[in-house]
């Protein structure tokens, strides 16, 4: 209040100081939006980065929910400055009610870029998710690379398992051929899938 009063010393009036002290509400911030800003992009430089985490999911549903809380207290304050202006009462001069439009502006643009902010998020949440997914998807691809892989040599443990009388058995290189056909599967099968690039 004091502030408000000594920036219009000279010629103060009501309107001016009212205004002072609501622009106080405001003073801090453009800098708290560009210092999320900054840790908005330091954590997608980590998704980027492919440091994905709980830690990070918790940090953005943290900057979220403070993102909103700060929406909600400039809109309210949008509020205010609109009833100001509506100047019900005839309290205020009709030339000084452009100080209360002033601050209604900084408010409405405050919030819009605290909204820009939560938008980011949420595209920063979806890009963690993608990573994820990608992630898992390499994993699962790994998986069935394998399975396919040795499923071969499971249908020639299967067919060697059974209770038959197979010639090879008791031919004098039936094994070594077995390991060998077995070898040679694993072999064109890998690659096969490094010629594929899925290796």
């Amino acid at each position: 209040f004091l502030d408000a009063i000594g920036r219009f010393r000279q010629n103060a009036t009501m309107e001016k100081v009212i205004y002072g002290v609501l622009e106080r509400l405001l003073s801090s911030g453009n800098r708290g939006l560009v210092m999320t800003e900054r840790q908005i992009i330091a954590m997608e430089r980590e998704v980027v980065n492919g440091k994905v985490d709980s830690e990070l999911n918790t940090e953005i549903f943290d900057l979220r929910n403070r993102l909103s809380t700060l929406k909600n207290y400039y809109e309210q304050l949008i509020d205010i400055g609109e009833s100001l202006q509506e100047n019900e009462n005839d309290l205020f001069e009709e030339e000084d009610l452009r100080y209360f439009k002033i601050f209604t502006d900084k408010s409405e643009r405050l919030s819009n870029n605290t909204q820009l902010l939560c938008d980011n998020l949420i595209h920063l949440r979806e890009a963690m998710d993608a990573t994820l997914n990608y992630n898992l998807n390499n994993t699962m691809k790994l998986f069935t690379m394998v399975t396919i892989i040795f499923q071969p040599l499971t249908l020639i443990v299967g067919w060697y398992g059974m209770n038959f009388d197979m010639p090879e058995l008791s031919w004098e290189y039936g094994y070594p051929v077995v390991i060998v056909l077995a070898v040679v599967i694993v072999a064109v099968l890998i690659r096969y899938f490094k010629r594929k690039k899925w290796f």
